[in-house]
């Protein structure tokens, strides 16, 4: 199943300073809060997410952004043979849901995140599955 919804996050390990900086960017406050945690802003076409990592192996570099790729089936996903060819992390299950992370051929970390129920009504992203549409399931 290709996946549903995109959503570019970024981690940090300054969330406060983060949020000020885009809010002051955007000129907008984030639409969703889970405070001290991650927040997210809607734009058109974009969801902007920015969260505290607990991976810790995270550190803050130059260019660390992470694409997140929110899928209806992590499982289904994680058996693509273009898969084989990259160290996958290991699963990891949270409130948000279930999650691994890779790099792409040129080291951009990607996610691929299955969203919880209760995660998916908090973002307030309509239906549970949400229904197919052209291209995306």
């Amino acid at each position: 199943m290709p996946p549903s919804t995109g959503l570019l996050s970024i981690a940090t390990p300054n969330l406060a300073r983060m949020q000020e900086f885009y809010c002051a960017l955007l000129a907008t406050s984030p639409a969703v809060v889970l405070q001290g945690t991650y927040l997210e802003f809607r734009l058109a076409g974009l969801r902007l997410g920015l969260y505290r990592s607990k991976n810790p192996e995270y550190r803050a570099r130059l260019g660390a952004c992470s694409l997140c790729l929110q899928v209806m089936d992590l499982d289904a996903m994680l058996i693509l043979p273009v898969l084989k060819s990259v160290a996958v992390s290991p699963l990891r299950s949270e409130f948000h849901g279930r999650e691994v992370d890779f790099c792409d051929p040129d080291g951009n970390r990607i996610v691929l995140h299955e969203p919880s129920k209760a995660f998916w009504e908090l973002m307030q992203m309509g239906e549970f599955p949400p229904p197919h549409v052209d291209g995306l399931a």
